[in-house]
């Protein structure tokens, strides 16, 4: 945990992001984690960098 503390940005997760993921989640048919991950990028205005084909094609993801 420490590894990623010191080079990742977490974000809580709040009431908004996890009504906008489970709305996200339904309207795309995605898990509701990576829904929760994705809503999280987009309401702090983040770009997804991600390996998850799951994201692939859905704006500010960027999947290598």
């Amino acid at each position: 945990m420490e590894f990623i503390r010191e080079r990742c940005l977490i974000i809580p997760i709040t009431k908004d992001i996890a009504e906008n993921a489970v709305d996200f989640s339904l309207e795309r048919r995605l898990s509701i984690i990576d829904s929760l991950i994705y809503t999280t990028a987009i309401l702090n205005e983040a770009t997804l960098i991600t390996l998850d084909n799951d994201f692939r094609g859905l704006e500010s993801a960027v999947v290598f």
